[in-house]
């Protein structure tokens, strides 16, 4: 079985190693509630967008 990487797997890959660097330099927790916000506003656009 041939384990390939799509694009999808490739973007949350480059969004992680982002995230771990900018929490490298601003801090972990600050990071972490940073994160927590952009899927609060991904499901929030989600559940209540058009």
């Amino acid at each position: 079985m041939e384990l390939s990487l799509n694009v999808a797997d490739i973007t949350i890959l480059a969004v992680l190693l982002i995230s771990v660097l900018i929490g490298l330099m601003r801090g972990l927790v600050w990071e972490v509630l940073s994160l927590v916000r952009w899927v609060a506003a991904f499901w929030v656009a989600f559940v209540f967008g058009a």
